[in-house]
């Protein structure tokens, strides 16, 4: 398994979804959303691995958990600290790095890099701890087409959403990979070594020979008979929206064959009318766009606190019946009983 998924939190209370991306070599590291107590799940080293902090809006029960992870990483030097979210990201953010008072930090060069996600545009900044985050140093301003990151192993994309205030959604891609067919290495005779590495990475239009084990070999040959494309994996979190007929539209062409589908459910059925009037969706809405998207599995989180834990299962169940793919997160233990409780 390439992409390793977590929701942090418990039903009724805030949650927040950590992601493991596993490239060869590294792991890639996303925390979606940081609601109050959802990292103390997490250990202290993963909490300071997390490569981006992505957040879907910043009302109280999708960002009160911020501090924590600030305290365990505000003056990390060991990688780049990145936040992503809606346009409001910067002013958020900034508020929250200038909260505390600053007087034993002069000379710490840490940047914290902050990504504003508007319609049209990325807006980038950072600030430095040095100067207790005093200044705003503009980095610049970047088109916004739907991709937030492009990067060797996986690419990550966004799409604006309606919470009454913007929400964004986020899709998580692995790139396809190339594997050896060791049946077809042990036909040619040869054994497994770093040539192979060689192999992968040379570009199509390479044709000069390669040699492996002192025998010449033609590169485009061994590569057509050696390598096999698998599909990456992939992984959408959704949370705090209205459904229209024109937002459905828009996710199941964002959706379309998405492994694992992260998305709330927060009402049930009957109770449409408070998702509706709360930009909100039920468990029905969420599974039927499982379904006309075709994703694999459905996750449901976010259920309402209004509810108890057998009407939670009478959500999920709503779910089930359109889309039977889906369940809540194997910690939370609600799995609906036969006797319909």
């Amino acid at each position: 398994m390439s992409i390793e998924s977590h929701v942090l939190g418990l039903p009724g209370r805030d949650n927040a979804l950590f992601v493991r991306l596993h490239a060869g070599q590294s792991i890639h590291r996303f925390l979606f959303d940081c609601g109050q107590g959802c990292i103390d799940a997490l250990g202290r080293a993963e909490i300071q691995s997390i490569d981006h902090l992505l957040f879907s809006h910043f009302h109280i029960d999708h960002i009160s958990g911020f501090d924590a992870f600030f305290r365990a990483t505000y003056s990390r030097t060991s990688q780049p600290n990145v936040v992503w979210g809606p346009p409001e990201a910067t002013e958020v953010m900034l508020s929250r790095f200038r909260g505390f008072t600053w007087n034993l930090q002069e000379g710490m060069q840490v940047h914290w890099h902050i990504h504003a996600i508007h319609q049209q545009s990325i807006e980038r900044v950072y600030a430095d701890l040095g100067d207790g985050f005093f200044q705003t140093h503009p980095n610049r301003t970047l088109p916004f087409r739907g991709i937030l990151l492009d990067e060797p192993a996986f690419t990550m994309e966004a799409i604006h959403l309606d919470h009454g205030i913007p929400s964004i959604g986020y899709v998580l891609r692995e790139k396809p990979r190339l594997n050896i067919d060791a049946e077809e290495l042990h036909a040619l005779g040869l054994e497994p070594g770093p040539w192979l590495q060689t192999i992968k990475h040379l570009p199509t239009t390479h044709e000069p020979s390669l040699e492996v084990k002192g025998k010449a070999y033609d590169a485009n040959d061994l590569r057509k008979r050696l390598l096999r494309e698998t599909p990456g994996e992939s992984i959408a979190y959704l949370t705090d929206f209205l459904m229209t007929d024109e937002v459905r539209t828009d996710l199941v062409a964002l959706l379309s064959g998405c492994g694992t589908l992260v998305c709330e459910g927060t009402y049930r059925h009957d109770d449409i009318y408070l998702a509706e009037r709360n930009y909100h969706l039920t468990s029905k809405q969420a599974a039927e766009l499982a379904r006309d998207a075709a994703v694999e599995t459905l996750v449901l989180i976010h259920p309402s606190d209004r509810y108890k834990a057998e009407e939670w299962r009478a959500l999920l169940r709503e779910a089930q019946e359109i889309f039977p793919a889906a369940a809540y997160p194997e910690q939370w233990k609600l799995m609906p009983t036969e006797a319909g409780g």
